[in-house]
């Protein structure tokens, strides 16, 4: 497991290892933690949502998640209605998500091509969809 790091959800959230122990305790530095009900894995939108959603109503929880560094590249395009409601509830999360997505005009048309660097295959208008346009 030592390419996976383990978040104890509490109110300081920091992150912590965790030994791993036989039966149901769980043990944080050799100091014995209690039984963990819910095990999240996967630090992505959701996994962090459901551990402060959890935390909020006082489940213990571990958080696990594989990769040691942040995404450098964008990994939501968008975010649904029921998604946003459930982030306005989070501390206004559903503000500070708005107020940092850039123009809506820089991501409305979404570009098909063949690679990064490639042809261009069509595009189509997420916030008017009227069907594919094909490059010609």
């Amino acid at each position: 497991m030592a390419g996976f790091r383990l978040f104890k959800t509490t109110t300081s959230m920091h992150a912590r290892r965790r030994s791993f122990s036989t039966g149901n305790n769980i043990f944080i530095n050799g100091e014995q933690d209690g039984i963990l009900p819910v095990l999240i894995v996967g630090a992505g939108p959701v996994g962090l949502v459901l551990s402060i959603l959890l935390t909020r109503l006082g489940v213990k929880c571990c958080l696990l998640e594989k990769t040691k560094t942040f995404s450098q590249h964008p990994q939501a395009h968008f975010i649904n209605n029921r998604s946003m409601e459930v982030f306005r509830k989070l501390d206004n999360l559903a503000e500070e998500i708005q107020s940092l997505q850039p123009p809506v005009e820089l991501w409305r048309k979404f570009i098909y091509c063949t690679s990064l660097s490639g042809s261009v295959l069509g595009s189509i208008d997420h916030i008017e969809p009227k069907g594919m346009i094909l490059s010609k």
